[in-house]
């Protein structure tokens, strides 16, 4: 929806890999000759780099069939504007609070079947300068986020790298932070400030990044 009323492309359709409208439907659906893929994932993964592929039978970067040029662009998590919209979240979280005095976790999915999600997140992780202390941690491999969360002792800001504020961001984190659905920080019975940014996949700013790598691969074709 974001992207469609920039206005900047004839169509913009979202598909799926599992539950909604399937992404073989998506892409025969749209008429255009030209059609840029977008892997909304946080790093890439299995997904990213076999399964859409396979399921929208893509040759490579650039895939030209039936009169269509098809470019399958990285997942917008890869570019260095996210780890801008990472650092901005946290900061605009922290609000007016002294940044040497926040602990921060970088929760990222991770599997130990992949090392995508691990890499991505840590390297988000990096660019963040100034505060207490700074970790990435994961919900499916080692630092864990509820170790790590039971071992804090102070003030906490959670940076969520999920796409989107679904099962992990709020059953698996905002749930363990004790927060509802919306609510992105508290204080504590011990009079410690705990918040959390959610899902920055869903940020509003994935459409300008978004944007920006369409503009790059439409202009490497020229």
């Amino acid at each position: 929806d974001r992207l469609r009323a920039t206005g900047a492309f004839s169509e913009v359709a979202a598909g799926f890999l599992t539950g909604g409208l399937p992404v073989e439907e998506a892409l025969a659906g749209l008429s255009a000759t030209t059609v840029f893929i977008v892997p909304l994932f946080m790093s890439d993964g299995f997904f990213v780099r076999e399964r859409i592929p396979e399921r929208l039978a893509l040759t490579g970067p650039v895939t030209e069939r039936d009169g269509r040029r098809l470019t399958y662009l990285p997942p917008p998590a890869l570019d260095d504007r996210f780890g801008d919209l990472v650092v901005a979240r946290c900061a605009a979280l922290a609000g007016d609070r002294d940044p040497a005095e926040l602990d921060v976790l970088v929760v990222g999915h991770g599997t130990v079947k992949d090392p995508a999600s691990e890499t991505l997140t840590r390297r988000h992780a990096a660019r963040l300068r100034g505060y207490r202390s700074v970790a990435p941690v994961f919900l499916e491999q080692e630092p864990g986020f509820l170790d790590a969360l039971a071992a804090r002792t102070g003030d906490l800001l959670v940076a969520g790298l999920f796409a989107a504020n679904g099962y992990h961001a709020d059953k698996d984190v905002r749930a363990a932070l004790g927060l509802a659905v919306g609510q992105d920080d508290r204080i504590e019975s011990n009079g410690h400030w705990i918040g959390y940014t959610g899902a920055i996949g869903a940020d509003a700013g994935m459409t300008e990044i978004i944007l920006a790598q369409v503009t790059r691969a439409a202009g490497s074709r020229d």
